[in-house]
């Protein structure tokens, strides 16, 4: 069973760039506008409620509209997505989305978590996994938005989630891509002190990060300019936790 599910965790992780960037830059937007309908389950409202009893009263900040039904697993039961202000430690601002999974009797067992909001669900047909995707704005009108990565595993109705590092991008400044690229593509940086940049122009004030040598990422679209053919990329990590995202150009860089 260990086996089966690490060398479903490999292959999700091996198809997961092309997968998520692949024609999909809809991903970076100011304002996240994902709705649940036609996607969640329709129960009314009193039979919700009965069900969510013992949450409820657990969690007696949340409310009753925050709480999605899915099946997240292959059993007769019905479970819930939270996806609403931050309840498990209702002093801190924000949101966060709590995969609940219905243990029978009422009783639900919190499985995942993730901050932010979801911005999109996505099946996979080649791992069988379902990717979800959050949104984290932060608070106090941060304009650092985060992308978060969860792919939820089945195996024999046992589900499992595997996370990849958030991809970060600030809202005021970056010059968003307007399409994607058919295919998602690799690359290696060729030249040391090489710019990663929030726009497809050379300036002073428009520098996120500095890469080097040898350093990679996945080009997601592109943007020529009379000079120069610019890749929007997103770097693997360096050192801090998130992944950077920009504008570099394509001059020093190659594609594998």
């Amino acid at each position: 069973m260990r086996k089966r599910i690490i060398g479903i965790i490999t292959i999700v992780l091996f198809y997961s760039s092309s997968f998520i960037y692949s024609q999909d830059i809809s991903l970076f937007v100011k304002e996240n506008t994902f709705s649940y309908e036609g996607i969640e389950l329709k129960i009314n409202n009193v039979s919700k409620r009965e069900t969510l009893n013992k949450l409820l009263e657990t969690y007696p900040s949340s409310n009753l509209d925050e709480f999605h039904p899915f099946y997240l697993n292959n059993d007769s039961l019905i479970d819930f997505i939270y996806d609403g202000p931050i309840i498990t430690n209702p002093g801190l601002d924000g949101n966060q989305v709590l995969f609940f999974e219905n243990k029978e009797n009422g009783k639900f067992e919190v499985i995942a978590s993730s901050y932010g909001s979801i911005l999109k669900v996505k099946r996979d047909k080649v791992s069988g996994s379902t990717l979800f995707i959050t949104l984290d704005e932060g608070c106090c009108l941060s304009i650092t938005f985060d992308l978060n990565f969860m792919w939820m595993i089945e195996n024999n109705d046992e589900l499992s989630f595997t996370h990849s590092s958030p991809i970060q991008y600030n809202i005021e400044t970056l010059y968003f891509p307007k399409h994607g690229n058919i295919e998602a593509l690799n690359f290696k940086v060729l030249h040391n002190n090489y710019n990663l940049r929030s726009s497809p122009f050379i300036q002073d004030d428009n520098i996120i990060e500095e890469y080097h040598k040898g350093d990679r990422g996945v080009v997601v679209s592109t943007f020529k300019s009379d000079e120069r053919v610019w890749w929007f990329v997103i770097m693997d990590n360096k050192v801090s936790l998130s992944r950077k995202c920009g504008w570099m150009s394509s001059r020093y860089l190659e594609s594998y």
